[in-house]
Parts: structure tokens; C-alpha cells; sequence
């Protein structure tokens, strides 16, 4: 961070999304190639956390409940109030959620 002035990144920030800031930062100072490379990954290691936290979560309530997740039935019966509930929650302002 320190090849960007505090008012330039600041600019930069004001001006556009969080991906805006990722794609001109990991461009700038990784190139094209290991521009392209970063920013595949800010996209890539998020998806494969949430499979990740999502496939944790749902052991846990089975755990919980005492419901063996070996039979597909019963994982989807887990599985599908969580996914609602994580619908709705895009839906909330996520600085809300972040607090």
C-alpha cells in the first residue's frame, strides 16, 4: 500500500466498490498476469470458504440434533433452511451484519 499516496487510494475508495480497489491495486502492483492471478483469487477463496463454513455449519446442527447426514434426504433438510436463511441475510445491509 505504500506505492499509493494516502489521498490517491483514498480517491480511489471513495470513487468505487471494493472490487474496484482490488482490481487497481493487485493491477498496479502485481502487473496483468499477477494482477489477473489476484484478483481470480479475491473472487475464487471466498466461494471456496463459504462451501467450506456452509459444509461445517451443516455438520454441526446435525450434530446437534442428533440426525445422521449420511443419507441425502436428511442433508437436505438441513441444508435448504440454511441456504434460506443465508438468502435472507444478503438481503440486510451488510454493514448492519458486520458490526
Amino acid at each position: 500500500m505504500s506505492l499509493f499516496d494516502g489521498q490517491g487510494l483514498q480517491g480511489l475508495i471513495n470513487e468505487g466498490t471494493a472490487s474496484l480497489v482490488v482490481n487497481k491495486v493487485s493491477m498496479t502492483l502485481l502487473g496483468a498476469v499477477g494482477g489477473t492471478i489476484a484478483v481470480l483469487g479475491a473472487v475464487v477463496l471466498p466461494i471456496a470458504s463459504g462451501d467450506t463454513a456452509f459444509r461445517a455449519a451443516r455438520n454441526i446442527v446435525a450434530d446437534y440434533i442428533n440426525v445422521d447426514p449420511s443419507k441425502i434426504v436428511k442433508r437436505l433438510a438441513i441444508a435448504i433452511p440454511m441456504f434460506v436463511i443465508s438468502y435472507w441475510l444478503t438481503t440486510i445491509d451488510f454493514n448492519i451484519l458486520w458490526r
